[in-house]
């Protein structure tokens, strides 16, 4: 008998987090982001689509978070 739970990636929870909109769901995607460094919002889709739709208020939090990400990544550091 198969198991009845699935065990999900650590990407495809942080996938999830965002899509599902948690309280962690920005945070989810900057952490998604750097763990993949997508070079831009395309690709940064790119990396949630696969584990479910995509509606308007999810692409905002994406977007925002990519540019948390962008920002943060590009910044001179020590």
């Amino acid at each position: 008998m198969p198991n009845a739970t699935s065990t999900l990636s650590y990407d495809q929870r942080l996938a999830r987090a965002v899509l599902d909109g948690d309280t962690n769901a920005d945070q989810a995607a900057q952490t998604l982001f750097e763990r993949h460094s997508p070079n831009t919002l395309t690709q940064a889709v790119d990396l949630i689509a696969p584990y479910g739709p995509v509606p308007p208020k999810t692409f905002d939090r994406i977007s925002h978070a990519y540019d948390i990400y962008r920002h943060a990544r590009d910044m001179p550091c020590d």
